[in-house]
């Protein structure tokens, strides 16, 4: 992704831009802007894919890696369960845009 090429067709760089805060996420709040290089051992294509990936998910957590060799770690069914408390408590309306909530 750094050379600023497409590796393939629909090859997207997902970046993270914030981490809610919240009792689930705390020591990750300070990550924002990264790059996602793998979730659970695995490089998403685009942010469709990803979407994907986390949405079929049954692993018991949920693991990203980011850039410069960061990592989060959550509990998949807790986080999962503490969704809308966390979007409720940072006054975000939907877990993801419009464009991918159909999926």
């Amino acid at each position: 992704w750094s050379s600023g090429q497409r590796r393939f067709t629909g090859h997207e760089v997902v970046v993270l831009s914030q981490v809610l805060a919240s009792p689930l996420t705390v020591g990750f709040t300070d990550y924002y802007n990264m790059a996602l290089r793998t979730f659970n051992g695995r490089e998403p294509r685009n942010l469709e894919n990803l979407v994907s990936m986390v949405d079929a998910c049954k692993d018991e957590f949920t693991t990203f890696d980011l850039e410069q060799e960061h990592q989060i770690v959550l509990p998949r069914k807790l986080a999962k369960e503490k969704t809308p408390d966390i979007l409720e408590e940072n006054m975000v309306p939907y877990d993801r845009s419009v464009h991918y909530r159909s999926q």
